[in-house]
């Protein structure tokens, strides 16, 4: 009773260090709310105010590909739940961050009992990547979620002679919905988790199984193909119109591109903010150490520790060759699932060490040094003594603090707004003005008798002279009667000519 107690109050620990890290960056509205948050939100507006249920949600990188609309359902619980409130939603997100603590350490403890709980819990808790994806209102970062519950329904397959059929249903869902969320990884993971079935597992497979598990991918394909239906399969037909042009080999030796210099940076530094703490040296230490102890004692490892060692390395393995013939800049979120692959694989190596190795506490040691390196005190103590981040133009509070400065220089006056951004769409203020300048002042932007014109001008980092030319072709607009900045964004005040 007492160990129970004292793994209780460390997971509680765990819980409420997680959320120190995450929540407080919310509630000060120090969050990223870019133009796609922006565009993602106006649709969800639509679907709950207007009821206009859509079968598709946002672009995917390849023009005319659109994911479907499981993203848009999904925000809109705290939609509805905050009444359209940006930092009530980015708070939902890292509650759901939060949760996935909770969620590690039960799942970690019915694979491998309570220690392989805490070594996952407490890596979640701490890692960056993690605390990062858990900052941020956009849909890769559900797919750490969707992963640790493909996990556990592995589990239940290696775990259980004969799983049940709600499970291969399930776990059809799950797979199909981390497409929806990203389509890069979501592919190369359904095709890394559908091999490991038929490689490692195919004497549980059935046709009735097999039938299960499709009804899974339907469910959620569904909105797609009522749309395709309906509009003469016009994505399918884009598809297939470029397939073959993102995977196809080049002509040149794959060891001098510098797309395979690329994926090995992100491999190592995505392995490295999930476990190494963003250490370079210690990420490959780490990385050998953790490999070593499974081959040595794969032998004595449970049936699921065998299985997840060979999935995990078919994963890696097949991400590693698409990515060789990947044409196009290799992105973070591509990977974003990994990191939750590679919290358990250091946390079975672990739980492999503690449970074989002839000096059981270095298995302890060294989780609380790996624990330690995440949390870096030092540089937390240091980040503590700064002084606030303020961020850049994409952050919600500067872009709160703009708004509130329009309505005030407006002084109750008609005006309207024109934007200068690099991502060209006004998604974010087209989106704020309606929502927190509704809610606040009961008025909105009007182009119709405006007294004033506020021209707010983003900074273009890469194109820097654009900004000065997109305000010289607009010189007629108005005449500045002031202009303010805030921190790189200025805003100037006109009146009609």
């Amino acid at each position: 009773m007492r160990k129970n107690i004292l793994v209780y109050v460390l997971l509680v620990l765990l819980i409420l260090v997680g959320a120190w890290f995450r929540i407080p960056g919310i509630l000060e509205e120090a969050f990223s709310f870019t133009y796609d948050v922006g565009r993602d939100l106006l649709a969800v507006e639509s679907m709950v105010r207007g009821y206009k249920i859509s079968l598709l949600g946002p672009t995917t990188g390849l023009e005319g590909l659109f994911y479907g609309p499981w993203w848009y359902y999904f925000l809109a619980i705290p939609f509805i739940l905050t009444n359209g409130d940006p930092k009530g939603i980015a708070l939902f997100i890292a509650l759901v961050g939060v949760a996935n603590i909770i969620l590690a350490f039960i799942i970690g403890r019915k694979i491998g009992g309570t220690f392989l709980a805490i070594v996952c819990a407490s890596l979640i808790s701490v890692s960056p990547f993690f605390i990062n994806t858990s900052s941020q209102i956009w849909s890769p970062n559900i797919i750490p979620t969707l992963v640790l519950l493909v996990i556990f329904f592995f589990f239940k397959i290696v775990r259980y002679p004969v799983a049940s059929m709600l499970i291969w249903l399930i776990l059809g869902l799950l797979l199909t919905l981390i497409i929806e969320m990203e389509i890069v990884f979501g592919l190369l993971f359904i095709v890394a988790a559908v091999i490991s079935l038929v490689a490692f597992l195919r004497k549980k497979i059935t046709l009735r199984r097999i039938a299960f598990f499709l009804a899974g991918i339907l469910i959620i394909e569904m909105p797609r193909i009522l749309f395709e239906a309906r509009h003469e399969f016009l994505m399918t037909k884009r598809v297939l119109a470029v397939l073959g042009e993102i995977f196809k080999p080049h002509s040149s030796s794959l060891l001098t591109k510098e797309n395979f210099i690329e994926m090995q940076s992100a491999f190592s530094k995505i392995w490295s903010d999930a476990v190494a703490g963003d250490d370079q040296f210690l990420r490959i230490l780490l990385l050998a150490f953790f490999a070593y102890v499974f081959v040595i004692y794969y032998r004595r490892s449970s049936p699921f520790e065998k299985f997840f060692f060979r999935f995990i390395t078919l994963t890696i393995a097949i991400f590693v060759s698409a990515f060789i013939f990947f044409q196009g800049g290799l992105w973070g979120h591509y990977l974003v699932g990994l990191p939750v692959l590679f919290v358990f694989f250091a946390g079975m190596s672990l739980n492999l060490l503690r449970g074989h190795f002839a000096i059981p506490k270095l298995a302890l040691a060294l989780l609380f040094a790996i624990v330690w390196l995440n949390l870096n005190p030092i540089r937390l103590f240091i980040r503590l003594q700064e002084q606030p981040w303020r961020g850049d133009e994409a952050v919600y509070r500067n872009q709160i603090e703009i708004i509130d400065y329009i309505y005030r220089e407006a002084n109750g006056e008609k005006f309207k707004y024109v934007l200068y951004t690099p991502p060209v769409h006004d998604y974010t203020y087209r989106y704020l003005f309606s929502w927190y300048g509704k809610k606040r002042y009961n008025k909105v932007p009007s182009e119709q008798d405006a007294k004033f014109s506020f021209f707010i001008i983003e900074p273009d980092n890469i194109f820097w002279h654009r900004p000065n030319e997109w305000l010289e072709s607009r010189k007629s607009d108005g005449k500045v009667v002031k202009e303010k900045r805030f921190g790189w964004v200025v805003v100037q005040t006109r009146v009609p000519n």
